[in-house]
């Protein structure tokens, strides 16, 4: 939960100084080597290409996002992969299932994701913090520190600051190096690893989790957003299925849309906040933003219910809709427990429900327009 807290408020810090930008969606999205954008970027797209220049930031959507070129501030992703093999001058922080950084980033690096690789070409100015199942620290260069969590860790650059890590593997290469020390949060003792090099300074702690099943907030959570879910079906039974027919023609697009639904809605709450007059249509705002985000979940819960139950099914069903529900929830529940990546299946879950809900309501809307007319 921290990870998803931490990615938006970072995004709203950083938008805070937005003033132009350009909107691009479509198929692909192509920065040419010869272009120079000079303006942030926001793209809900399938795939984003930057061989040139951008002046600002980019905020993305989609299933891959390259940087090959340069972006001169922040770049900001929730996608299928990342890879930057460019230069960014800020941040960068991304939500993938797979993040590659094999340029130079002047600033932060905040990667979540299912792989996180970190190249020996890599050259980071800033610090680092990881969130992944599988963590590739495979050379270059971290001017600060290192933080954060992975199922498997390979390390084997160079790290100017500390590394603190909770791991659950740990490998350690020849030319591993942190200069201010490494300490690691393991589940069992450095010497149940078999290990060839071992950092002279290194400081272990054992770590012993109490399971998430465990805890009371975890079945109230799981049941509140149950009663939410049937609830909504209860009074809404052909608006849910009208939305899983709309849900199943886009994944891609609807995390895309999600993601800048996520970036853009505290932007304008805001920037009417800022506008003094307007403060009371921002608290309305930010209360339908913060149900939207609830909601979002529970219809991205039911979307999960219907696919898995779709695969044991002979024949399309549209009966079983509180079925689904239960089973949805059950998973949305489990997934964001997962060690190490629950944040990042949080994210996309969220920002599938968020893409999905707002185009279906568009889409309804815009029915609604034509027939009137």
């Amino acid at each position: 939960m921290y990870k998803r807290i931490l990615f938006l408020a970072i995004v709203f810090v950083f938008t805070l100084s937005l003033g132009a930008a350009e909107y691009l969606g479509g198929e692909t999205i192509t920065i040419r080597e010869i272009d120079t954008l000079d303006t942030d970027l926001f793209s809900g797209c399938r795939n984003l290409d930057v061989l040139g220049l951008v002046n600002g930031n980019i905020y993305v959507g989609c299933e891959h996002a390259t940087v090959e070129g340069e972006v001169l501030d922040d770049v900001i992703a929730g996608c299928r992969v990342l890879t930057v093999t460019g230069k960014v001058g800020n941040n960068v922080i991304g939500f993938a299932q797979t993040i590659v950084i094999d340029g130079e980033v002047n600033g932060d690096v905040l990667a979540f994701g299912g792989v996180v690789r970190i190249t020996e070409r890599a050259r980071i100015n800033g610090n680092v913090y990881v969130g992944t199942g599988d963590f590739r620290f495979e050379g270059g260069h971290i001017g600060g520190f290192l933080k954060g969590g992975a199922g498997d860790a390979n390390l084997e650059g160079r790290v100017e600051g500390d590394v603190e890590l909770e791991v659950g593997d740990i490998y350690f290469g020849p030319d591993y190096f942190a200069k201010g020390g490494t300490t690691l949060k393991l589940h069992k003792r450095i010497e149940e690893y078999e290990l060839e090099h071992i950092p002279k300074d290194l400081e272990v702690i054992v770590k012993h989790h109490d399971m998430f099943f465990k805890t009371a907030f975890f079945f109230w959570s799981l049941l509140a957003l149950l009663i939410v879910g049937m609830v909504i079906i209860g009074l809404f039974k052909n608006f849910s299925k009208d939305y899983l027919t709309h849900a199943k023609t886009g994944l891609g697009k609807s995390i895309g849309y999600g993601v800048l639904v996520l970036i853009l809605t505290p932007i304008a709450i805001a920037i009417l906040a800022v506008l003094i007059l307007t403060i009371p249509i921002s608290l309305i705002l930010l209360a339908a933003f913060l149900v939207l985000l609830y909601l979002s979940v529970a219809f991205a819960a039911l979307y999960i219910g219907d696919y898995v139950l779709s695969i044991f099914r002979k024949e399309p069903n549209n009966n079983g809709l509180f079925f689904s529900m239960l089973i949805g929830v059950v998973l949305v529940s489990l997934l964001c427990h997962v060690p190490f990546i629950g944040g990042l299946f949080g994210f996309i879950i969220i920002c599938f429900g968020m893409g999905s809900l707002v185009t279906y309501i568009w889409q309804l809307k815009h029915t609604s327009v034509s027939t009137e007319v």
